[in-house]
């Protein structure tokens, strides 16, 4: 059986205890928490992701032998830099 409810809290994540023996406050058993985190993003910026890929996939495709051969002449350039 699984029980869910939402709680809105702040966490500090700390290191682990060295003296857990003088402890008062001992848990009988171990507790295990799953922490689920929800991102909210407007709608707008969403549709514009959507409508702005294909864009942004054509512009990589359209420059990419330009890209390729820039890479090619700073690889070149480089190896034949004497440092």
């Amino acid at each position: 059986m699984i029980c869910q409810r939402i709680v809105r809290i702040e966490l500090t994540v700390a290191s682990a205890v060295q003296n857990i023996d003088q402890i008062n406050h001992k848990l009988k058993q171990p507790l295990t928490i799953q922490l689920n985190q929800k991102w909210e993003v407007s709608d707008h910026a969403n549709k514009l992701g959507v409508v702005l890929l294909p864009v942004t996939m054509a512009v990589d495709i359209v420059t990419f032998p330009i890209q390729a051969v820039g890479a090619g002449l700073l690889y070149a350039a480089f190896a034949n830099a004497k440092f």
